[in-house]
């Protein structure tokens, strides 16, 4: 069992290691939900969990992970209240890649329709 002071010291670690890459704004995302940093799972991609969906985003693209079953309706807008991304999804496929390479840099709104609810999750881009 580690004592206190080594669990200190490595969440202070694993803390400064993130406030370095936040410093020179390599695109690290806040996450909202409890997050445990490990030393062997580490990745600077925040979760963002639901109900229907469960998105990973990185640098230039959001891994939209389907969490619900059944089709589900995946739609992005950007601030403006335009669509720029739009897929339904299919029983089959679970996992979707959407490529936010060529976006504007600013906040967009992730919508996942499924068969009993809807969710709404808001995005930066950088």
């Amino acid at each position: 069992m580690s004592s206190p002071k080594k669990i200190v010291m490595g969440n202070l670690k694993n803390f400064l290691f993130v406030a370095v890459f936040m410093l020179f704004g390599l695109g690290v995302q806040a996450d909202t939900t409890p997050y445990t940093p490990s030393i062997c799972a580490l990745s600077l991609d925040a979760p963002l969990n639901s109900g229907i969906i469960h998105v990973v985003q990185g640098r230039h693209k959001i891994r939209v992970r389907i969490e619900t079953e059944g089709p589900v309706e995946l739609t992005m807008f950007n601030s403006s209240g335009e669509t720029v991304y739009q897929s339904s999804v299919q029983v089959n496929k679970r996992v979707v890649n959407i490529d936010t390479k060529n976006y504007a840099p600013g906040v967009y709104t992730l919508v996942a329709e499924s068969l009993e609810e809807t969710e709404e999750i808001m995005l930066t881009v950088k």
